[in-house]
């Protein structure tokens, strides 16, 4: 079962993590609470065709039939909860999210009374929602909402500890859960299932080697929050020369992979809501710091951009600099984008150009003017110097995977080094990148329908 939780958000914190489109603040404290307990009042969301709001319900499922006042069950069974007299009703129209930034479960230990509790958490500690059942107000009686939790099978990891967990919704099961349009039980069934607790292995490798990287990046980083003049890739090609970023102001604006989040930074000093994404813990906390250091403030997820704990369509633009451009898979984190994007949304990323790529050796000598790699098949890249994994695709390829992903070309732009520009990078030489892209930016946009 489920008997305690935690909940650390703000209601603006969660109207951004749960698309919260109705701005009706709760009168209740939503301050931290590290103890959430049964009867106690907690937020939830739900949806109806009006959108998503916010509703504080009692922990302690409730319908208005039931007379007796004692029973009121804080979970439901996922194996059980679409058959149950109980609970079949809400499963067809009553479903809920409950937000939570951790829960606790308790592990017996031989020879003690006591049990050893644990406090779970996802990476990064970030925000995730329960799967969830309620019952609205009763204008008859005064009764207050009231919900339920919704447990399964534990998954590999929360089995050492206890039989038993939460459902933990991903983004594309949230979505599907709170649809009200959806009041069959076999359409919502199959989200309450273990969370898969395993990370692709490049998402791990390139985890561990951003976060060895990073004190080598923090002077970059540092470097580009104090500039205003956003640029491009390693010769700092200027965003004014390009002019691939459409306008910002009052956009909703989501950086995928985002480093030091420089990127972030010049756009919501130009007026958008900014939201970064990164894999790395040490980028992120170089990050934070630079936040502090120039007063501006958004928020910073650590997470994979393949996938991203944010509702469906959230965005206007995302935008990637060798981050999720490279360093993700992109069969995984262009759907992904798209995901996110609201129709007629925008998909800017910077890459290593393709020709570039073919030309660069294993090693650390700079690429030269012969072609070094196989063309045909590109997808994986490692490097014998490096536990790092790198994606690209041919150019045709990258083509079939945004048409199929529901966007449109807008451009490909292909970067030439300027006059007298240099590098710190080993891997090109300024006169090899003015005969040759060694960069390229796509510039996309998602379908209307």
């Amino acid at each position: 079962m489920c008997g305690r939780y935690t909940q650390t958000a703000a209601f603006d914190e969660l109207a951004l993590r749960f698309g919260i489109t109705v701005e009706e603040v709760p009168d209740e404290d939503l301050t931290s609470r590290y103890n959430v307990a049964p009867s106690q009042p907690v937020p939830i969301v739900v949806a109806d065709e009006g959108g998503r709001r916010l509703v504080m319900a009692r922990w302690g499922f409730h319908p208005g039939w039931m007379k007796s006042s004692k029973l009121a069950p804080i979970n439901a069974k996922a194996e059980t909860v679409a058959t149950s007299g109980m609970f079949q009703a809400a499963v067809e129209r009553g479903r809920c999210l409950v937000p939570a930034s951790g829960f606790y479960e308790w592990k017996p230990v031989p020879g003690r009374k006591r049990k050893q509790p644990f406090h779970v958490k996802l990476r990064g500690g970030v925000l995730f929602g329960f799967a969830g059942l309620w019952t609205p107000p009763d204008p008859r009686t005064g009764a207050p909402p009231t919900c339920a939790i919704i447990t399964t099978t534990a998954n590999d990891l929360l089995a050492q500890i206890h039989d038993r967990m939460p459902v933990i919704l991903d983004p594309d099961a949230e979505a599907r859960w709170l649809d009200p349009r959806v009041t069959d039980p076999s359409s919502v069934l199959p989200c309450l299932r273990p969370l898969d607790t395993d990370l692709p292995e490049h998402v791990r490798l390139n985890r561990a080697h951003w976060d060895q990287l990073s004190v080598e990046y923090a002077g970059r980083g540092r470097r580009a929050w104090a500039s205003d003049d956003p640029t491009w890739g390693i010769w700092s090609v200027p965003e004014r020369d390009l002019q691939v970023v459409p306008d910002v102001a009052g956009k909703d604006v989501i950086e995928l992979g985002c480093g030091t989040a420089y990127w972030s930074a010049w756009l919501a000093r130009r007026g958008a809501r900014m939201v970064g994404i990164d894999n790395s813990t040490k980028q992120l906390e170089t990050a934070r710091g630079l936040q502090r250091e120039h007063g501006l403030s958004f928020p910073l997820l650590h997470g994979n951009a393949e996938e991203v704990p944010l509702p469906n369509a959230s965005f206007d633009l995302a935008i990637s600099e060798y981050g999720a451009s490279i360093w993700c898979d992109p069969y995984r984190w262009i759907p992904e984008a798209v995901r996110l994007l609201r129709p007629g949304g925008h998909l800017v990323f910077l890459k290593n150009g393709t020709l570039f790529t073919l030309c660069a050796p294993d090693s650390e000598d700079p690429a030269s003017d012969r072609l070094v790699r196989d063309y045909f098949g590109l997808h994986r890249l490692e490097w014998s110097d490096s536990a790092s994994v790198e994606f690209t695709l041919p150019i045709g390829q990258w083509i079939r995977l945004f048409r199929s992903s529901g966007l449109e070309i807008l451009d490909l732009v292909e970067l030439q080094a300027p006059e007298g520009a240099s590098t710190s990078f080993p891997y090109v030489t300024p006169e090899w990148a003015r005969r040759w892209p060694s960069e390229e930016i796509w510039r996309l946009r998602k379908k209307l329908v």
